[in-house]
């Protein structure tokens, strides 16, 4: 991997690092969300710093050269973040659905005792 791309991906990766912390102290993010995204910035620093370990990547899985290898890892890490996602999506829509019949009770539950009301006095 030439300089010039170890360079360029330790600023990406720590500026993006650094966004995320500011991110978590807006309270814009939320911590269970934030980690994924803060390991995956953590390992492209690694990377930025020891590019050897994408020529060792790359010559365990056979890649020819480390660029691709490095893509190729950038690719899983970001099939990480979208499984993750989705994830926090389905359980986001469940509690929606939750919520919802909740919901419905009560104001079955309220109508109910309105009518009971009324018909009291």
């Amino acid at each position: 991997m030439s300089d010039k791309l170890s360079i360029v991906l330790f600023l990406g990766a720590f500026g993006f690092l650094v966004f995320i912390f500011s991110m978590i102290r807006s309270k814009s993010l939320d911590y269970k969300y934030a980690f994924t995204w803060i390991i995956t910035s953590i390992a492209f620093i690694f990377v930025s710093l020891f590019p050897q370990t994408v020529y060792a990547i790359s010559g365990l899985l056979g890649i020819e050269t480390p660029v691709n290898a490095l893509f190729s890892l950038l690719f899983l890490f970001l099939m990480n973040i979208i499984f993750s996602l989705s994830i926090a999506i389905s359980q986001g829509q469940d509690r929606i659905k939750t919520l919802t019949q909740e919901i419905g009770l009560m104001k079955l539950d309220i109508s109910q005792k309105k009518m009971d009301d009324t018909r009291i006095t």
